[in-house]
């Protein structure tokens, strides 16, 4: 069986991994069971990638491997800005192997599966779309979840364009999506929600296009939250839903806020775990 552990953590500054070094210290996180970690760091990128060579630095001496090795096993999906609205923080997955009988009941499982290296051009196309898809299907099998139904949140940290990776296509004879990195973000983070929303039956691959992504409204997902990065050669897909494989003491829902103050939505998500909050915010 699997046991999914959970620790959301303050952090003072992008570099901040106090929390994680006292939980690490008096044994409540053994550095060997954590599978991901995302982050809402203040600051711009540069902050972001302050903030994932502080894990790695760390994780590397708890671990005993090199940097690099750390950042292949540990996807490290770190979100800038805070978007305004959240306190910087981060939280820790863990993940491990248990002799536990099962109690019939679905408990939070999670899933970790990285793409290949996509091609600069392949940015925003249905070919990260189909890789995608694929990633998430093996994150499925790997959380022990046979169900789309069961699948609650699937984030996506995907590559963004460079001048540097354009002038690489250009050199082979291949045009990018868009020479506006703006532009060519957003196709990237919107190729790979339709990618899960693929593999999850919530749209038709023969809907799909080049020309439909960031175009047609009609395509999405209800459970994908994918970002950008530079630092992001390949598409890296962290999937949380519950499965009757996991003894976790947790257990995820999931609805859709049509704004940040959609209490009704927020309610619904509340509902999907058996929290009944009443009426009295409508």
């Amino acid at each position: 069986m699997m046991d999914v552990g959970v620790y959301r953590l303050p952090m003072a500054g992008p570099d901040d991994v106090s929390e994680l070094v006292a939980l690490i210290e008096q044994g409540d996180i053994d550095p060997q069971d954590i599978c991901a970690i995302i982050a809402q760091t203040e600051g711009d990128g540069y902050a972001r990638g302050y903030s994932a060579l502080a894990f790695q630095l760390l994780l590397s001496e708890k671990l005993g491997m090199t940097r690099e090795e750390v950042w292949d096993r540990i996807p490290m999906l770190m979100i800038g800005l805070t978007g305004g609205l959240m306190s910087p923080h981060y939280t820790v997955f863990t993940r491990k192997k248990v002799e536990a009988p099962g109690t019939g009941e679905k408990r939070l499982a999670i899933g970790i599966k990285t793409t290949r290296v996509l091609l600069p051009e392949e940015y925003g196309t249905v070919a990260q779309v189909k890789e995608v898809a694929q990633a998430v299907k093996d994150a499925m099998a790997d959380a022990g979840i046979s169900s789309p139904e069961d699948v609650h949140c699937v984030e996506v940290k995907c590559p963004n364009l460079t001048a540097k990776r354009i002038a690489d296509a250009e050199s082979r004879g291949k045009r990018v999506v868009s020479i506006n990195l703006a532009e060519a973000g957003s196709k990237s983070k919107g190729a790979s929600a339709l990618g899960v929303a693929l593999a999850l039956g919530e749209i038709k691959e023969e809907d799909l296009s080049d020309e439909a992504i960031c175009n047609n409204w009609g395509l999405y997902s209800n459970v994908a939250s994918t970002s950008a990065g530079n630092e992001q050669v390949a598409c890296r897909v962290v999937l949380l839903g519950n499965s009757d494989k996991s003894v976790s003491q947790y257990r995820i829902g999931s609805s859709v806020m049509k704004d940040t103050l959609d209490m009704v939505g927020a309610k619904a998500a509340f509902k999907a775990v058996g929290i009944e909050i009443g009426d009295t915010i409508s």
